[in-house]
């Protein structure tokens, strides 16, 4: 993540953040790592968690017909929000569903 903070100051823009969304296993499984939340803040950037995407299953859905979707772990918003909390990010980022099961055009990809 250096490389990239100190890329983003050198065009310019002094304020810089940092934001943990997963990292990809397996297929379709991101996983978000507590540690990459603390490896984070050693660069003393303020550092947020997406938690909803980081739930994310890219592709992971398959489809009646055929073909795929993205799905997600919803029960888990709750415990990785709070871990990220835990070890001390500056904020989180979530998004909804409108209606349960029901998700915005942005929400589907």
């Amino acid at each position: 993540m250096l490389n990239s903070e100190e890329k983003v100051r050198l065009a310019g823009n002094p304020t810089v953040m940092v934001c943990e969304r997963g990292t990809m296993f397996s297929y379709y499984d991101l996983i978000v790592d507590p540690w990459n939340l603390e490896w984070m803040k050693d660069a003393n950037f303020p550092v947020v968690a997406d938690v909803t995407d980081s739930l994310q299953h890219p592709a992971g859905k398959k489809l009646d017909g055929g073909g795929v979707a993205s799905g997600g772990l919803h029960k888990l918003i709750l415990c990785i929000a709070r871990t990220a909390v835990s070890v001390g990010t500056v904020g989180i980022f979530m998004e909804r569903e409108s209606k349960q099961g029901e998700a915005t055009d942005e929400q589907k990809h």
